[in-house]
């Protein structure tokens, strides 16, 4: 009986770890996904707005957008 337990057990944790596996891949696709679209929204926006900052080229535009949309502060800036 022991040894029953201990495979259902162990199976249980196997299937468990199978799923656990499938959902983060899954939620990983999609966060993959809709950064993906917020980044090309970003990309049109920063063509429409680009007479709002004149001092700044269209890379740089969609640089700030990102960051401000997609709280990606911290990371390090592509001008320098």
């Amino acid at each position: 009986m022991q040894h029953i337990l201990t495979s259902h057990n162990y199976l249980t944790k196997a299937i468990s770890a199978l799923f656990e596996l499938i959902t983060d891949s899954i939620s990983g696709l999609l966060e993959s996904l809709i950064r993906a679209r917020q980044v090309q929204a970003n990309k049109e926006i920063s063509v429409m707005v680009r007479h709002e900052y004149p001092d700044m080229t269209l890379i740089a535009i969609e640089d700030m957008l990102n960051r401000q949309t997609m709280r990606l502060d911290t990371l390090p800036r592509g001008d320098s």
